[in-house]
């Protein structure tokens, strides 16, 4: 199996989504790695959110705000815990809340 774990700016921040396969959802990460190898991997989705200010090429490479900094070590612990524990009892779809 294929894990790939990336930012989506479709879920907010402190909402991680796994699934099986499906298309890049316009991630050029995502659409590189479906032309390599296929849609058929696992995806540990990290909300990001979304700025209607912003484009999204831009708002993907900002640095997280100061006031973000804390819940992003938690997303971080959470998903690493997530991914140890499927290594062992294997991986299922699901959404996890952080």
């Amino acid at each position: 199996d294929i894990w790939v774990i990336h930012d989506d700016v479709d879920l907010t921040l402190g909402k991680v989504r796994i699934n099986l396969g499906g298309t890049s959802a316009g991630h050029k990460g995502v659409e590189s790695i479906i032309q390599a190898i296929g849609e058929q991997f696992w995806r540990i989705r990290v909300g990001v959110g979304r700025s209607e200010r912003i484009s999204t090429e831009e708002w993907v490479l900002m640095n997280f705000a100061k006031s973000e900094t804390k819940k992003l070590a938690e997303i971080i612990d959470t998903v690493s815990d997530f991914v140890l524990e499927s290594l062992v009892e294997g991986i299922k779809e699901q959404t996890i809340n952080v």
